[in-house]
Order: structure tokens, then sequence, then C-alpha cells
């Protein structure tokens, strides 16, 4: 029965139309692109490119080549990933355990020979499968970020790749021997024969590729957890085929067991020492590249003979702007869209200027505006951020730390912390001058922001500007009575 499925169907791009069957619609859902594979969302951004590699797949006339981010190549990796670990487990005892002949012409009594050999054939099944899946899957080019779909190009490529170590791997020796060749064969030429079918152990980049994929899947954020779960499959591998070499070794050889053994030990343990050493260096690499430039400053400062108490200033501020993890801050954010940047930003700042009531009536434009033009400045325990008497063009918001208002007759007026703001007075002030000191009591991050931006935002505003002006009035009246209480008590 036919069906007619319109333009902007969900399965198809815009423009294109299907007048076929069901069976071609429904294959179709699984052979093109999905817009839900991770994959998807992290190569193509959005849903126009999406829908141009899908017309891009149609009109090439191939629709029955699988797209590598379509739902049937998902489904089939996660196949694959579970049948390579197993031949991964398999594939050794059969070659370590299968005494020769005695594991092909097994009897009532080898029952569990039996299920590795039922498990060998089922194995030997998909992975003839997942050969004739590569000829007529695409292939994703990561150098040019473009996407090969034609058959001749994509079999070309298998086959110069991993197609022969596939084909011979997947032979289904046992059955060959059991019931195509001379009962007498010898079991040396069995082991040979067996012994081909561990080449499949050169796909294990592509196992742990799979693997990686369905973790992703399962969208397992920490990066950390992910590491160890792909080391912890690693090492059941390497345990199996570590515990299958030294059986062979010993029987091969004359090796006695127990050397076998403290060899395979020492080795396993290497390995178990070197994972956790790559997963220590690749999760402290920030605290490793901080001591790194400590070393290189101390180094500088030694050479350049500055003061203890610079070089400790100098220290401080170093360890607050990387809290002894070292990274370029300028070089992350370029690596952003400016969108992103800017709703960084806005996280950090907006905070800021909603807790100040003559910044928080602004209208949004103009709150956007301030919140691009601050800006982010440290400032040392014991300081001058401002002195009375010089001329302000900027206002501060602090951010975190505290700091002491001091009038000009040197008396402490009150302090600072968190969220409060200073240097306003100067900017609304017709002279511009300072009227007391602020001095940081510790590491003070304070935002700027300039007289101009203060000017077109701020003073322009009529409902801003009666309510900063409030605020100079009150602060210029507490600043009086407080130094006239000063006066009175000398």
């Amino acid at each position: 029965q036919s069906r007619y499925y319109p333009p902007g169907d969900s399965v198809l791009p815009p423009g294109f139309e299907l007048k076929r069957s069901k069976v071609k619609y429904f294959l179709l859902k699984f052979l093109l692109i999905s817009p839900t594979n991770h994959r998807t969302l992290h190569y193509l951004r959005g849903t126009k490119h999406i829908n141009k590699q899908k017309a891009e797949h149609l009109a090439s006339g191939h629709w029955y080549i699988a797209h590598p981010f379509s739902k049937f190549r998902t489904c089939w990796e996660i196949i694959m990933a579970v049948t390579f670990f197993a031949a991964f487990m398999v594939y050794p005892y059969n070659f370590g355990f299968g005494e020769g002949m005695e594991m092909i012409h097994f009897d009532h009594r080898l029952g569990s020979r039996r299920l590795i050999l039922d498990i060998i054939r089922a194995l030997f099944g998909i992975f003839l499968l997942d050969i004739f899946a590569n000829f007529i899957t695409g292939i994703y080019v990561n150098n040019t970020k473009t996407f090969i779909m034609e058959p001749k190009i994509i079999a070309k490529r298998y086959l110069m790749g991993f197609f022969w170590i596939d084909l011979f791997s997947s032979i289904p020796i046992n059955d060959i021997l059991l019931y195509g060749i001379a009962q007498d064969i010898s079991p040396e030429v069995v082991v040979l024969a067996q012994s081909v079918t561990l080449l499949k152990i050169l796909r294990l980049k592509t196992f742990l590729r799979y693997l990686r994929q369905i973790i992703q899947m399962l969208q397992v954020e920490d990066a950390m957890i992910e590491e160890v779960l792909i080391a912890f499959v690693l090492l059941i591998i390497f345990i199996q085929w570590m515990g299958i070499a030294q059986y062979v070794v010993a029987r091969a050889l004359g090796y006695d067991h127990f050397k076998c053994y403290c060899f395979s030990g020492a080795v396993l343990r290497t390995y178990i020492i070197v994972v956790i050493m790559d997963l220590f260096i690749k999760y402290t690499r920030a605290q490793y590249d901080y001591l790194a430039m400590l070393d290189h400053l101390q180094s500088f400062m030694s050479h350049k003979k500055l003061p203890p108490a610079l070089q400790a200033n100098i220290l401080m501020k170093f360890e607050y702007s990387y809290q002894k993890r070292y990274f370029r801050e300028d070089r992350v954010l370029s690596t952003l869209p400016a969108i992103l940047r800017m709703e960084i930003k806005d996280f950090i700042c907006r905070p800021l200027i909603e807790g100040i009531n003559f910044l928080i009536c602004l209208p949004e434009d103009s709150k956007y505006d301030i919140i691009v033009q601050l800006k982010r400045e440290i400032f040392l325990p014991k300081y001058v951020i401002i002195r009375a008497g010089a001329r302000g063009d900027y206002m501060y918001i602090i951010r975190n730390g505290t700091a002491k208002v001091i009038s000009r007759i040197g008396k402490e007026i009150r302090k600072l912390c968190d969220g409060d703001f200073f240097g306003e007075i100067a900017l609304v002030a017709e002279d511009s001058k300072r009227t007391a000191t602020i001095i940081a009591e510790d590491i003070c991050e304070v935002y700027r922001l300039d007289r101009r931006d203060f000017e077109v935002n701020v003073l322009s505003n009529p409902t801003a500007f009666e309510l900063v002006k409030n605020v100079v009035a009150e602060r210029l009246r507490e600043t009086m009575i407080e130094e006239e209480k000063h006066l009175m008590e000398e």
C-alpha cells in the first residue's frame, strides 16, 4: 500500500517528498542522519545543517547507505561493542585451552566447551554481518568535516583498511576443522588456525571508540568517570589475556606455573600503576601547570631581586587568580562564541548591579550595556583603591573582599564588603574629587565602571539620577557627621 509523505515531514528534509511503500519510509528513519544522535549535536550546528545533510544523502541516490550518525549505526555500534568485548574474552580462551582437536571433537561431557563453541559461532556470524554493515555505512572524515556516502569510495577505504583483518578473524575455524578437514590433523595446525582469531585484538581501538560513544549517550558528564570506566574494561581484558598467556607460555616452554604467575603479576601491577598514573596526570594537569608557572615566577622575582614584601604580594595575587590551577582565561574564553561569553559575564555581574538601587531601576538595555562595560580588577590587602582628593573617573562594585572607608582627616567611617559600591560621588560631584580613601583589608575582587558609561546609562536616566543623588547626599552627610565626632573627641 502506497502512502504520500509530504515535504517538511520530520524524517524527510524540506523540499523532499516520498510516495513509496511504508517499508522505504521506515528504512529512511533508521538510515538518514538522526537529529538526536549525540554526534550530530556535536558536529552539526542546527536543523539547517541536518536537513542539508539529509538532502545531500537523498540526492545522491544512495539512500540505502546508512549515515554514520543514523539510528541504525548507533544501534549497530552498541551491538558491536558487546560483541567485541565477548570476543576479547572468548577468543583467547579458545586459543589457550582448546587443546587442539580435543576442543573441536567434544563429547556430551564437555558442556562448557560446547557453550564456548556456540558463543564463538554466534560471534563469527555477527562479525560477518559487521563486514557487510561496514560496506553500507558512510564515513565521517574528521579532518575535512565531510561525509563520504559514495559506495565505491566506502568499499575502497574499507578494503584498504580493516577488511582483511575482519575477514580472516571472522572465519569459523572450528567448524571448518570439524566438518571440512581430515580427522587426523595435528593439534599444532589446529592451534595455529585458531590463533588467526586473535587478530581481532587489532580492533581494540574501534571497540574503545564504540565504548566512549555509549558512555556519551548515557550522558556521563564527568570525564573522570568516563576514563575510569574505560580503564576498568581494559583491565578486565588485560587480565584475561595475561591469564591465558601465562598458561600458554608454561605449556609451550616448560616454565613452571609459579614463574609465570610472578611474571604475569608483575606485568599486571605495572599496567595498573601506569593506568593510575595516566589518570592522575591527566586530571591534575592544571595543578602541574600551576606549579610550573609558580616556579618560573619565583625564578623571575629572584633574578630581579625584588623586595620580600613585593614578592609576597605578587605570590598572593597569583594564588588568588588561579586557585592552584593554572589556565589561560583569555584563551579559554576565546574558544567560546560571543553570546556564551556574554552569558558568563551576565551570570557574574548581574547580581552586582541588581543590589544597587540606582542601577536596578534602569531599562534592560542599559543594564546590559553596563554589564558589558564592567572591568574586573583585583586589589591586595593594604592597597589604596582610591585616595581622597584625587580626581575620580570610576566607581567600583565589590564582588569579593572587604575594604575600609577612611575620611579626609584619617577617621575610619565604615567597612565595605561583598555587593557594596563606592566611588560614585566623584562621578556626580562638580569637581570630580574623591571625598574619602578606600583601602583593601583583604584581597578585593572589584568591577569598575568608567565615567563615560556611568554618564550615558545612569545620569541620563531621570529616575536613576535622582536615586544616585540621594545616595551621594546620604553618604556625604554620614561622612560629615563622623568627621565632626572625631574633631569633638580631639
